[in-house]
């Protein structure tokens, strides 16, 4: 009797936990907490400034001539919602390894 006990306490455990991942966003790097906007192309230049980034919507439209393509992040506030905030820019560069690495939905690389 008592093994079913433990067995039920680690089931009902593992179902909090399920349940309570279900309300979280794993992929938002953005410090707000808030889903990331969409897609900016990188242009070229300084990797780390937002000014070298175009927004581009729901899909990466890679057609740069550099291997480092787009990063997935936030709008920044008007007049500039076609650049990336400086916290989704830092969030993408440190989970790339400073856009070294791809990372699935995030950071992409042109073929």
């Amino acid at each position: 009797m008592k093994k079913f006990k433990v067995s039920l306490l680690a089931v009902a455990a593992i179902f909090l936990g399920i349940c309570g991942s279900a309300f979280t966003n794993p992929g938002t790097p953005d410090a707000s907490g808030k889903p990331l906007d969409g897609w900016f192309i990188y242009n070229g230049g300084d990797i780390s400034d937002p000014l070298n980034y175009t927004y581009s919507g729901t899909v990466a439209q890679c057609n740069a001539s550099v291997r480092f393509c787009a990063m997935k992040g936030n709008q920044q506030p008007s007049p500039n919602q076609s650049r990336p905030t400086l916290e989704s820019l830092d969030a993408a560069s440190s989970a790339s390894n400073e856009f070294t690495n791809q990372v699935a939905d995030l950071v992409i690389f042109k073929p």
